[in-house]
Parts: structure tokens; sequence; C-alpha cells
């Protein structure tokens, strides 16, 4: 018995294209309905990674913003601080003086004096500079020495600086700095004397302050303590 073909199996509804039940809208062309189709949905996961290496990008720049401004600080170019600067020192101090007169004669006087002295001061400031007004590490030793050269009458030579602590930290520094000088003075009687100081500072500072200010500020308060403690000697 001859086979049927597939041709005859097949119902001419098969060749249409389908429409959903209970849509009576032409079709178009494409054997789609002529309806308007739903919008694609948005994928958030596309949208949340996008956010996140935008937020990314930010915290990046903000970093990159506040190591510029360090660096600045620290070398000169911009200068910003607001700090409470408390020192306490001792020093002991050993004067030989001689006093000429003009018969010839001369005196000889040795004192020796212990001393104490406290500081608390406030610095703020805020500005920039195009170029460093001063070297990026500032030598403690130096800064002392250049403070001591602007006394007229006090000749002092700084032998030896130690600093030591965790004056590093970035808004409570704290430490201690002991020193040696060499002076020769010249008092109020026309004696000159000559001997040596010995002296230890410890210093507290709360605030902004960078190494380089820290530094700064330490070697003049320093200088102001060798000149009160000679001026102290001199004048007995």
């Amino acid at each position: 018995m001859p086979g049927i073909s597939d041709d005859k199996l097949t119902s001419p509804d098969d060749h249409e294209p389908r429409q959903e039940r209970g849509d009576t809208s032409p079709l178009n062309e494409e054997g789609t309905s002529g309806r308007p189709q739903p919008p694609p949905r948005p994928d958030w996961r596309a949208g949340s990674t996008d956010s996140t290496a935008r937020r990314r990008k930010k915290y990046w720049v903000i970093a990159a913003l506040v190591v510029l401004l360090f660096l600045g600080r620290e070398g000169g170019f911009v200068y910003w601080h607001l700090f409470q600067f408390n020192a306490e020192s001792e020093t002991q101090t050993l004067l030989q003086g001689t006093r000429h007169f003009p018969t010839g004669e001369y005196t000889e006087t040795t004192n020796n004096s212990n001393s104490t002295y406290t500081t608390q001061a406030a610095n703020w400031g805020l500005g920039f500079r195009l170029l460093g007004g001063t070297p990026w590490a500032v030598d403690l030793k130096e800064e002392i020495q250049n403070n001591l050269n602007k006394q007229t009458r006090v000749t002092a030579v700084v032998e030896e600086v130690e600093l030591a602590g965790p004056y590093w930290l970035p808004l409570l520094k704290r430490g201690s700095c002991k020193y040696r000088v060499r002076l020769r003075v010249v008092g109020k009687d026309s004696a000159v004397y000559t001997g040596v100081m010995n002296g230890v500072t410890n210093f507290y500072v709360s605030g902004v302050c960078s190494i380089r200010k820290l530094k700064q500020t330490l070697g003049a308060d320093i200088a102001s303590t060798v000149v009160k403690s000679v001026d102290s000697v001199t004048r007995r």
C-alpha cells in the first residue's frame, strides 16, 4: 500500500505565523503582532559595576591630592599648620669668666647654674610658595646654630644634638632633644666668659604640624633657652 507523503500530512495552518490567543491585531510582515513590544529590561549588574568603578576612581584622585599636599607641605611649596607647642627645658651651664682692668690686673670667676624653663605657644599659618623656601629636610643642629648666630653678644657652637621620640606622628608629636653647646660670652661687666652648656628639652605638640615645622620651632626654642641660661649666669 503506497505511503502518504509528509506534505499531505502537514496542515496549512502550520505554514502560517502563529498569533497569541486573544490577540486580534493583524500580523505584520515579520509575523509579529502590531502591538508595541515592551522595552528590554535594564542590566542592573552593569550599572552597579560602572558606579563602583567611578567611586574607586574618585577615591584614588582624593588619595593622590592628599599625598601631593603632604609632600608639598614637607617640601616648603605649601605651608599650613595649626598646633600647640609645649616644651620644658633643663640646662646645666658652666662658665669661667675673666675680667681685665686697665692696670693690667684681672679677676677670674667660675659660675655654675642649673635652670628650668617652660614654653607654651600656639602657632598657625597658611600659604603657598612657588619654590621651596627652605631645604626639603631641616637639620635640627643647623637650625639651632642659625638661631644662635643671630645673637650678637653670645658666640655659640652647637657640638651635639640628639633628637628622640615619636615626633613623626601626624597629630600628636612628642619627644626629647639633648644638646651640648660651647659658649663664649661678653658680660655686662666686660668680663669674657667661656664654657659649655648641657641641656635637654622635652616637647609635646598637638595639632597639624609637619616634621620640618617642628624642627624649626624646636630649634628656635632651644636657642632662646641657651640665651636665657647664659643671661642668668652672667648677671650674677
